[in-house]
């Protein structure tokens, strides 16, 4: 009965999401700004959740590039409580049911491949850093299980460099009990509602949030993207890899039971 009370919840709270997004048209026309309205809903949804934060560091007391390894979905609306920001995403999100309204409504920038999109999404993403944005990246380009950290694209550290702005690396542990660690990453065959249907079961999840030292972009080794990339990964990793998530010795795709049967 629980569970199912909190999934209600989120759903009207999803619901709120894409009314709110009328009143952020209208605000935003205005010359109101929107961060705070999404920072909040982030924050509403992951209380519902059940989801607590713990944040280990010092945020960024300025704009900038941040960057995180990459575990779930829910990796969104616990950095977006933490901080006003902007996300970037790959393009499908923006075709996901309800999901890729809400992004846009949050003012994601989405990074279509090929054709030159790399290079148009870095053009917007200076123009988001000079005027003083928050842009959040996962360069990993995919989700994992939170135990280690694959190689991390160096493409858009390009926007940090030609802005000539910091990059402030994150930690993302979602934990500490093996189950939550297990159920939290959305990797593989997992499809969104059933994988939210997973974590509703827990009372609560837990994510420690470790911020790393901002380091200027244009200072490691002459702005160089490659070595901005690696630098980060290698700080990440560090930390992951002092404390990694401690995993079920099992784990099952979260799909619906038709695909399940299906399999």
């Amino acid at each position: 009965m629980r569970r199912t009370i909190k999934g209600f919840r989120v759903l009207l709270h999803i619901l709120t999401g894409l009314l709110l997004g009328l009143y952020l048209l209208v605000a935003s026309a205005l010359g109101a700004r929107r961060e705070p309205v999404v920072r909040w809903w982030h924050g509403c949804l992951l209380g519902i959740m059940g989801v607590q934060v713990r944040l280990h560091g010092q945020l960024p007391a300025q704009a900038g590039l941040v960057v995180s390894n990459h575990v779930s979905w829910l990796d969104i609306p616990v950095i977006g409580s933490l901080m006003e920001c902007h996300f970037v995403s790959k393009a499908e999100v923006a075709r996901w049911p309800m999901i890729g309204r809400l992004a846009r409504i949050g003012g994601t920038e989405f990074h279509q491949r090929g054709g030159g999109g790399a290079r148009r999404l870095i053009q917007r993403l200076v123009r988001r850093l000079i005027a003083d944005q928050r842009i959040v990246i996962f360069p990993e380009g995919t989700t994992t299980d939170g135990t280690s950290v694959r190689r991390f694209q160096p493409r858009l550290f390009a926007a940090a460099i030609e802005a000539e702005c910091s990059i402030t690396p994150l930690v993302l542990r979602y934990g500490p009990a093996p189950a939550q660690a297990t159920d939290a990453p959305y990797i593989g065959d997992d499809v969104f509602f059933a994988h939210l249907w997973r974590l509703l079961r827990h009372r609560h999840i837990t994510v420690d949030v470790t911020c790393l030292p901002s380091i200027a972009a244009t200072e490691v080794a002459g702005g160089d993207r490659d070595h901005l990339a690696s630098t980060c990964q290698q700080q990440i990793a560090e930390v992951i890899a002092r404390e990694p998530p401690v995993l079920a010795p099992v784990r099952h795709a979260a799909v619906f039971s038709s695909q399940a049967r299906g399999a």
